[in-house]
């Protein structure tokens, strides 16, 4: 049992250490932010890749295939070499239009489609589930295997707690940390610092496990493989393991792991939209490699050494526990069982927050907008991703439990591979080849889906046993072209090969036909530009900034429109925040006209902010339908393109022309500088640095400026001839009039001459100084008295002269009142104190006297209690000897009578004896005359022995002798048990609690009183089916005894007493019931009192029903008593099964 409380101990200490970092990472420790996003953390971070069914499928792959399992592994290295151009470009497309999402990215390359990012959230969904299960069966299985080495009997339910503790910490830790905010583009610092992490623990616990089993179990590589060599494993070696598989096999596989490290949504998360900084890829370039290489170095020997020791291969998963275990090392178990841990739970959490962000934002949200149900959970949609996290791993966990040990869940990991192979076409495709289009990619990623269900996944669900196997021997209706897992006859390597081929056939196929079979349009075009030159570095054309002066649209009412249609989304006070950031961006946050050309970039800016939390498609189509532009103003803002480009002085041709030329001659001077490429690339990242950070200090500034104009303080701004230049609301509004009004004008303006005068004489002596000055100032107006706290610091110049004066105040006259109240309440109370004080002390002394007098009255009473104690004591043997005494004439008598048939029975027997002595003696003559030879004699004496016989009748007293020693025997035995049950009733009680049967003590007191009850009543014997209990027997003796007594005490001339045992809720039920005279109800109240008798003088004590009723009361158990005068009295004795 010690090992799972550690076990679990530790698990809870890991996890919350865990949290703890990530809680301090997101509330802004220096050195957790530092750490957060320093490039290492991001390339482990990628480390999820590797799953539970790396940690444990691996080696149990090994150890059936060979080494076939080092292509999913090499193959996702070998991708490393394209994310310079795949994945740099992913990034960067991502930062630009805040993708959230695989789905999200798919869908903005094809005009936002919202059928296309569905399509793309239904199979990433089709293929998480059971990849959930899978970590979740691993970690419930891993854990079953500690606990059954720890305490088998009870491993099972354990398990079961366990799994549950897990899926609450990963919930809870998913919404905590990678949910908290709608945004998911915002970084989520403290789940990648928890999940680099955890793949740091991962890796450690499998080279732990590696060098323990390669270098301690056996004596290094060489040994294993040398001795694998020699034993019947030795084809696991050779390339395709025991010859399952072929070269086919290993490129199937290497293109899975190619697609799937870039392309599972986990991976896309942490590698794309977790990504900070595009620069940290050259990290991850050397950094993740090295990782697959020390992650993969030992599972082979690990998975040789289990096979060696004599482990079945049925258990070769879990031989990474079993080894450590078998050999009696706990503690390496243990780590060993937190890196799968740390594998099952990083991959649970990123899958279950990227999987519920797609389907709240392309399924659930396209389904509000197109049937107008559940509207109100727009504006829930947080909440809702909260539950569809909680709803997938449940979801997972319950699928898992329903699918057990099938042929699916083992083979989920391929299974989603190749899934997730799909979205390949359509995302290579739409990064590089202008003619993709939103056709070609539904029609791809459907096909494919469609051929990948339905010759890999119907399979294994056939193969799990949910389908009839008709199905795969002859084919759907008999059509044996159509088998799934032979699609035309054509039957390749193994099943997965099979399907890989076929599904991406297809899927590429119908992608190309798709595409082509339309003519692109002017947003297919700009879609594919977007994407396809997203890393072109071009200077784009400058417009003119007179096409902005044309401001004759009322920027209110367009905020009022993005407010009033934003609000089914966000509360209205996220709306403002965020139509202020936007409008800042723009520098149009002042102004309350804007131009046409401003409007349009509004819109682009609001669909870029919305994208993050809505996705492209939503986000797109929430703006579209917002309706920003008029009929006029659209029609305005194509004649200002129009003149833009008329401005240029190009034609269409021209400027097309003018491109080209420009990027052939980039072309060249690219390849004539191909020694200074990286250096104009670093330059290059430097400015988009350099732009980030002037982009992140904008933004700070806009921040710095709605925080100004939402404090509670009045803020203003002066320059030297004390003119206003600034002031926030608050401020304009305390003097009734508006910004616009203040600004341009000084304090003459708007106060007395002697209070302007005396601001100005302040503000003067301010810019003298130098340094700031904060003073306090009292007025009165209308008989009000008004206090404010008044701070006032000079505004320098690049020279260091004083160029204008930042002022802010607030209201103290609440303050200071309380202030001025304190102070006479502190007088008051300093007197009432001091009057207090003195009375206390009196009372003190009063009091020290009363303290005396107690302990003395305290003393003498643990003295008198300590005697009572001991008189109870006594009188508790008293009364039970008393009973003894009434015993005794009964006792007495059931003695008797058997003594006295014994010494009958004896009497008799002396008889019988002196008649087997005679015939002894004639037996001894006639051997002696045998022995003589005396004929004469022996004849003589055999006629006496006969004689003999027939006269004494030997036969009878043969048989009556032993029917009077077998009575005597009996009635000796009934004496010893009577004296026994007798003795045991009056011995000292010791107090000691022993397990023992109520029925057997019960009938050893009724043994005793049986004599006594013969002549008075009828005895009724009642015992139930009950359970030992914990008491003393002899005092449950003593209370049973006084309840029978008084019984029969209580009957007439004659009558009847039942005894009855039962249970019932946890007790024992002893119940003693007469039919005798019964007990007044003024008595019953009274019966329980120590000395109250209702009978007469000199005939008892009172104290038997006390004395009994405090011993129940001792067993925690309760007496209850019913009674009815004439008809009789029943108790109850009712006393716990468990008494602690």
């Amino acid at each position: 049992m010690i090992l799972i409380i550690i076990t679990i101990a530790c698990f809870s200490i890991y996890m919350g250490l865990l949290f703890l970092l990530a809680l301090r990472t997101e509330k802004g420790d220096p050195f957790l932010q530092r750490c957060s996003t320093h490039p290492i953390v991001y390339a482990a971070a990628l480390g999820i890749y590797c799953t539970t069914w790396t940690y444990y499928g691996s080696v149990g792959s090994a150890a059936t295939s060979g080494l076939i399992f080092l292509s999913l592994y090499i193959g996702s290295t070998l991708a490393i070499f394209s994310w310079p151009l795949i994945l740099r470009k992913m990034v960067r497309i991502k930062h630009e239009y805040r993708i959230t999402s695989i789905a999200d990215f798919i869908s903005a390359r094809y005009k936002r489609s919202e059928s296309l990012a569905a399509i793309v959230t239904f199979i990433a969904l089709i293929g998480v589930i059971p990849y959930i299960a899978l970590q979740l069966r691993a970690t419930t299985t891993t854990f079953g295997i500690l606990s059954s080495y720890a305490m088998p009997d009870a491993a099972y339910d354990v398990t079961h707690y366990m799994a549950w503790l897990i899926i609450g910490i990963m919930v809870l830790f998913t919404i905590l940390f990678g949910a908290r905010r709608l945004d998911p583009t915002e970084a989520h610092k403290g789940m990648m610092l928890s999940v680099s992490i955890q793949s740091i623990v991962q890796l450690l616990a499998l080279l732990c496990v590696g060098i323990y089993v390669t270098y301690f179990i056996f004596n290094g590589f060489e040994d294993i493989f040398s001795k694998v060599e020699h034993s019947e494993f030795s084809k696991l070696l050779s390339i395709g393991g025991a010859g399952s598989g072929s070269y086919m096999v290993w490129i199937t596989y290497l293109i899975l792991s190619m697609a799937a490290v870039m392309f599972l949504p986990r991976q896309f998360h942490v590698a794309v939209v977790e990504n900070p900084n595009e620069n940290h890829i050259k990290t991850a370039l050397w950094c993740f490699p090295l990782y697959m290489f020390l992650i993969n170095i030992f599972l082979m020997p690990i998975a040789m050494g289990g096979l060696l020791c004599g482990f079945p291969i049925e258990q070769a998963d879990s031989f990474v526990l079993l080894l450590p275990l078998a050999n009696n090392h706990f503690w390496l178990a243990l780590i060993v069982f937190i890196g799968g841990i740390s594998a099952a739970v990083s991959m649970i959490m990123i899958s279950s927050m990227t999987i519920a962000t797609m389907i709240t934002n392309h399924l659930l949200l396209p389904f509000i907008n197109k049937t107008n149900m559940f509207v109100f959970l727009k504006k829930e949609l947080l909440k809702c991703r909260w539950f569809f996290i909680a709803a997938l791993v449940v979801v997972s966990y319950v699928f898992e439990r329903f699918l057990q040990a099938s042929y699916m869940l083992s083979n989920i990991g391929l299974i989603s591979f190749a899934a997730v192979l799909q979205f390949a076409p359509c995302i290579i495709g739409g990064l590089y080849w202008h003619g993709a289009k939103k056709r070609g990619a539904i029609m791809g990623l459907v096909g494919g889906f469609i051929v990948w269900f339905y010759t890999l996944l119907l399979p294994a669900m056939v193969k799990s046993g949910w389908l009839s196997m008709s199905i795969l021997d002859n084919g759907p209706f008999g059509i044996i072209y159509l088998k799934p897992e032979s699609l035309f006859s054509i039957s390749l390597d193994n099943n997965l090969v099979h399907s890989v081929f076929w599904s991406m056939l297809v899927n590429v196929v119908l992608f190309s036909l798709g595409s082509l079979s339309l003519d692109s349009t002017e947003e297919d075009q700009k879609c594919a530009n977007n994407f396809i030159d997203i890393m072109l570095q071009e200077k784009s054309l400058e417009v003119p900034e007179s096409f902005y002066n044309d401001e004759t649209i009322n920027i209110n009412q367009k905020k009022e429109i993005v407010i009033g249609a934003l609000q089914q989304y966000f509360s209205k006070a996220d709306v403002i925040l965020m139509l202020d950031l936007c409008l800042d961006s723009l520098n149009i946050f002042n102004k309350s006209a804007i131009s046409v050309l401003a409007l349009a970039e509004l819109q682009n800016n609001l669909e870029k902010v919305l994208t993050g939390s809505l996705g492209s498609a939503a986000a797109h189509k929430a703006v579209e339908s917002m309706g920003l532009f008029t009929d006029s103003e659209s029609q305005d803002l194509k004649r200002v393109y129009s003149e833009i480009l008329s401005n240029f002085r190009l034609s269409p041709q021209e400027l097309v022309n003018k491109i080209d030329f420009y990027r052939e001659k980039e072309e060249l001077l690219t390849n004539h500088s191909r020694d200074l490429e990286m250096k104009i690339v670093e330059l290059n990242e430097q400015i988009k640095e350099r732009k980030l950070v002037e982009k992140a200090l904008s933004q700070s500034e806009n921040k710095y400026k709605i925080l100004v104009e939402h404090l509670p303080q009045r803020i203003f701004r002066k320059n030297k001839e004390g003119i206003y230049t600034y002031c926030n609301s608050i401020y304009a509004k305390d003097l009734n009039v508006t910004r616009e009004e203040i600004i341009g004008k000084t304090d003459y303006d708007f106060y007395p001459k002697e209070l302007a005068d005396k601001y100005r004489k302040d503000d003067v002596r301010i810019y003298k100084n130098g340094s700031a000055e904060e003073f306090e100032e009292q007025y009165i107006q209308d008989a009000n008295e008004t206090w404010v706290h008044t701070v006032k610091v000079p505004i320098k110049s690049e020279d260091g002269t004083s160029d204008g004066i930042l002022g802010i105040f607030w209201d103290i006259t609440a303050r200071r009142q309380a202030a001025k109240y304190l102070k006479e309440s502190k007088e008051v109370l300093e007197f009432s104190v001091r009057e207090r004080t003195a009375e206390l002390s009196v009372a003190n002394k009063h009091l020290h006297y009363k303290i005396t007098e107690l302990e003395k009255t305290k003393s003498e009473l643990e003295s008198a209690y300590k005697n009572l104690k001991e008189t109870e004591q006594q009188l508790f043997q008293a009364e039970k000897l008393a009973s003894i005494g009434q015993l005794a004439a009964g006792v007495a008598h059931e003695i008797n009578n058997p003594i006295g048939s014994v010494l009958s029975n004896t009497n008799v027997l002396r008889e019988y004896l002196n008649t087997y002595k005679k015939q002894i003696k004639m037996s001894r003559e006639l051997q002696k005359a045998v022995e003589i030879g005396n004929n004469d004699e022996i004849r003589m004496l055999v006629a006496s022995i006969r004689q003999f016989d027939e006269e004494e009748n030997l036969q009878f007293i043969m048989q009556d002798s032993d029917t009077l020693i077998g009575e005597a025997q009996e009635r000796l035995n009934r004496v010893e048990k009577i004296v026994a049950d007798l003795s045991c009733f009056s011995m000292e009680d010791e107090g000691v609690l022993e397990r023992v049967d109520p029925n057997e003590s019960i009938k050893s007191v009724l043994s005793v009183l049986k004599n006594d009850l013969l002549h008075k009543c009828d005895l009724i014997e009642e015992f139930g089916d009950v359970p030992n209990i914990k008491c003393n027997q002899q005092q449950i003796g003593q209370v049973v005894t006084h309840l029978v007594m008084n019984a029969v005490q209580s009957l007439g001339l004659w009558g009847k007493v039942t005894v009855k045992t039962s249970q019932m809720d946890g007790f024992v039920l002893i119940e003693v019931k007469d039919d005798g005279c019964g007990i007044a109800k003024e008595a019953l109240i009274k019966i329980f009192d120590p000395f109250y008798t209702t009978k007469g003088i000199g005939k008892g004590t009172g104290l038997g029903l006390s004395i009994s009723y405090e011993i129940v009361k001792r067993h925690k158990g309760e007496m209850l008593v019913e009674s009815e005068v004439g008809k009789g009295t029943k108790f109850t004795v009712k006393l716990p099964v468990e008494n602690n």
